[in-house]
């Protein structure tokens, strides 16, 4: 009884070794991943092994022992949270949105270039002072230039911040092209994954690498759209953007940004961004071919009622083609090759057989520059420069909010991350403490083997003595 009891002893120390050393592993491994993104801590999960041989006897009350079997390792488990990931990812996917719009709204504002010497407000204001001026000094040809330049410099802005609006517009839908492309191959790429923790998980393989990947890939997918899970079989997992699969299995799907949008699945992340900053960008563009189509319009109709110094009639000062105004508007060239054609004199001041408006007379100017404090009904009866003011007003009101809304959203996602990574993460410290705790195992354990040989060595000579 006693000599198989020993040699069970030095089983259970062997257990001992081995699930030290295990651990030892882990240990190591966790270090060595400690700045690999993605990478989530493991633990090695040591259990008692079977019970050994009895011990005892069942008569007289006396109740029968049994050994312990020792320990093994059971398995190597992530320390991963579930709940914890998904807080993570949707407060992540609400940050890359409002990144995304304060940043495109940020590039609008330096494309307007408000308030500046060269932006539109001041060509507004130097167009009408020029006027101002030309009442002063109607027939003077170097006024009237200086009027013309006025006008063709107010145009030429225009045209800029409208070229520069057009440049934003396509760069967010070259971003949101890339992002949906994206989108789609993380989709492939989590199944593929799916796919092979299945075939792992099928085997009793415990696929933590193949696991860790996909989380990765789920964080890095949330940046792009809002993102669902749902347990499938054998490990796998499905995906969903609202409504709209992604992946089912080891399927997935291409899913288009209209399809997302039309069912409105698409709730933040990065794409939802953009696409609010396209519709943002479309509404400030429409606001300015409404500007310039006023500006055009207010000041051809004046044009349109008085003579130049030539007697010159019905020459509009401003061109534009219907649709595209910001963009297309521009001097006459009439005009601008001769300033004397501008309308300044007013058509009933000429008294026949007269066919010129008198060289003195501005009272079509001052009609012009009455257009400057007119309320436009295009215009949602406010004034050219009030309308311009309110409309940048809007777009720097938007973005101070976007930012606001940036810095709280990446401040929950700060937080989230940091308490993700400290629940998930590998701390070195820790790291550093279960080595030494599974190095003293080890030792204690071969110091334990140790002991036993020597126990059973002098049973055996105590039995059969030497010789």
């Amino acid at each position: 009884m006693t000599i198989p009891g020993t040699f069970y002893g030095l089983n259970i120390g062997l257990t001992g070794l081995t699930s030290a050393q295990a651990a030892q592993t882990v240990t190591g491994n966790n270090i060595a991943n400690a700045g690999t993104a993605g990478y989530t801590e493991e633990v090695a999960d040591i259990v008692e092994a079977p019970s050994g041989p009895t011990t005892g006897v069942s008569n007289g009350g006396a109740t029968e022992s049994t050994f312990g079997g020792g320990a093994v390792v059971n398995t190597i488990t992530r320390s991963r949270d579930q709940f914890l990931d998904a807080q993570f990812r949707d407060a992540q996917s609400t940050s890359s949105a409002d990144t995304a719009l304060s940043t495109s709204l940020g590039e609008v504002q330096n494309s307007f270039d408000e308030p500046s010497t060269s932006g539109i407000s001041a060509g507004i204001t130097n167009f009408f002072n020029s006027v101002e001026t030309l009442q002063n000094n109607p027939s003077d040809i170097g006024v009237r230039t200086t009027v013309v330049a006025s006008a063709t410099a107010l145009a030429q802005t225009f045209q800029t911040v409208q070229g520069n609006l057009t440049t934003n517009a396509n760069s967010v839908s070259t971003n949101i092209t890339e992002d949906m492309s994206q989108v789609n191959s993380i989709g492939q790429q989590i199944a593929g994954l799916n796919v092979q923790i299945q075939q792992d998980t099928a085997e009793n393989i415990q696929p933590n690498s193949l696991l860790d990947a996909r989380d990765l890939a789920l964080d890095n997918l949330s940046k792009l759209v809002n993102v669902t899970t749902t347990n499938g079989t054998n490990g796998s997992i499905n995906v969903s953007i609202g409504s709209t699969d992604l992946v089912v299995g080891s399927i997935a799907n291409t899913v288009s940004l209209s399809s997302i949008q039309s069912r409105g699945d698409l709730t933040s992340g990065e794409v939802y961004g953009l696409t609010q900053s396209q519709t943002a960008i479309a509404g400030y563009q429409s606001s300015l071919n409404t500007l310039a189509a006023t500006v055009a319009s207010s000041v051809n109709a004046v044009q349109s009622t008085g003579a130049g110094l030539d007697g010159s009639t019905g020459i509009p000062l401003f061109t534009v083609t219907a649709g595209s105004e910001a963009s297309t508007i521009a001097v006459n060239s009439v005009v601008q090759n001769d300033p004397s054609k501008l309308a300044v004199g007013s058509l009933s001041n000429i008294t026949p057989p007269a066919t010129t408006p008198p060289p003195s007379d501005a009272s079509n100017a001052v009609l012009l520059e009455n257009v400057s404090t007119t309320t436009q009904p295009t215009l949602n009866n406010q004034t050219i420069s009030n309308y311009f003011n309110t409309l940048i007003t809007n777009l720097g009101s938007t973005t101070k909010n976007a930012q606001t809304n940036t810095t709280n959203a990446t401040a929950a996602t700060t937080q989230l991350s940091n308490q993700r990574s400290t629940e998930e993460g590998v701390s070195t410290d820790n790291e550093m403490t279960n080595m030494m705790i599974f190095q003293r195992s080890y030792q204690a354990s071969a110091q334990y083997i140790a002991t036993q040989d020597d126990m059973l060595n002098t049973l055996v000579n105590s039995i059969f003595g030497t010789t």
